[in-house]
């Protein structure tokens, strides 16, 4: 398969003024992002070696290492989890290959999304070396506060100068929460979106939605790990897994390299008809398609079963489905891969993970939050 070029994260990345700058509340917001013309030149990347390709995760903040937590790096590939965040006792219980603790002088938690993004960066030279030789890093952090707000942008830039495919994981607040929140949630993800590859967006808000009023807080909180493994699944395990229908890096990265927003939808469903219905569930998934004007770009899918009971027919069910799916919502033909893995764990269920890039109408802005 031809390669395809990459943005290459060079010194142009290495800027001289941050790249995200949190007012006080009621203060106006100033956030400078990347532009197209200042990104490195293209340049070609590294042949995948014979152990596959090297995933990194980041996670950043308490959000980002309590979803991490909860994950097998096994299960999806996993060469290395990195989590970064500024309280030592948070880290103390991380699920981490590595830690780093990110403290000012005064070893107090910083005030702005803008000091830890200071702080991220005078811990570059060892986040750079933790994520070296990665084909393809993955951030994990919730917006909204300081820490993932701030040091995801750090990290995603230092994985960009480490030539890797920089993908985003980004969870954004409820809408009970201060508008303060809100302004750096969207003004993060702006920022992120500037230099990673790919930012998907998982709504805290959007996926209370998807429950009926009487759930309980614990289970809508959850929802935001079930979207990362879902995420992963379409991400990395698939690359790993034995399936009938595999897929490489250069498929991964046709989805995910388009500088645009992500949405990633999911369901499970058993019985007979039970590719219909999950494939129908994901579609109709709350946090696939992001509020505002949007055209869709590309689109992964990733369809597991136990290995005796995954037909062809059913691939096809699902298949189809999406494909109908995307000529209503693209304007042009869009990319589409797929795979189809065996996971013994789901015994008679069938799981499907849709995860969707967006591209916005240019002078449109789409409400990241809600």
């Amino acid at each position: 398969m031809d390669r395809r070029n990459f943005l290459k994260g060079a010194s142009s990345l290495v800027l001289v003024h941050p790249l995200i700058g949190f007012a006080l509340p009621g203060v106006g917001l100033n956030l400078p992002v990347a532009k197209p013309d200042a990104l490195p030149p293209l340049f070609v990347v590294p042949t995948v070696d014979d152990f596959g390709t090297r995933v990194s995760l980041v996670a950043i903040g308490g959000a980002g290492v309590a979803m991490v937590n909860r994950i097998d790096k096994a299960r999806y590939g996993l060469h290395k989890i990195i989590a970064i965040d500024t309280s030592a006792r948070a880290l103390k219980n991380a699920k981490a290959d590595h830690v780093i603790l990110l403290n000012d002088a005064d070893k107090r938690k910083p005030a702005t999304a803008n000091l830890a993004w200071e702080l991220g960066e005078q811990q570059r030279a060892i986040v750079e070396r933790e994520i070296a030789n990665a084909h393809l890093v993955i951030i994990v952090a919730g917006m909204g506060g300081t820490t993932g707000t701030g040091v995801a942008l750090s990290v995603a830039a230092a994985a960009r100068r480490q030539n890797a495919l920089t993908v985003a994981f980004a969870v954004t607040p409820f809408a009970f929460e201060a508008q303060q929140r809100q302004i750096n949630s969207a003004a993060g993800i702006q920022a992120l979106q500037s230099v990673a590859h790919s930012v998907t967006i998982v709504s805290n808000e959007r996926l209370a939605q998807q429950f009926a009023t009487q759930a309980s807080f614990t289970e809508v909180i959850a929802q935001g790990s079930t979207a990362l493994h879902h995420f992963l699944w379409n991400t990395s395990g698939c690359l790993t897994h034995p399936g009938l229908v595999g897929i490489d890096f250069e498929d991964i990265r046709t989805v995910l390299d388009s500088r645009g927003l992500s949405g990633i939808g999911w369901g499970e469903a058993v019985g007979d008809k039970r590719a219909e219905q999950a494939v129908q569930q994901a579609l109709s998934h709350a946090t696939l398609i992001p509020a505002g004007p949007t055209t869709l770009q590309s689109v992964g899918v990733s369809i597991r079963a136990a290995n005796k009971t995954l037909r062809m027919k059913e691939i096809n069910t699902v298949m189809n489905q999406i494909k109908t799916s995307m000529d209503r919502l693209s304007s042009s033909d869009g990319h589409v891969i797929f795979s189809a893995d065996y996971d013994e764990t789901l015994g008679q269920s069938m799981q499907i993970s849709v995860l969707a890039n967006w591209v916005k109408p240019k002078g449109s802005t789409a409400n990241l939050n809600n």
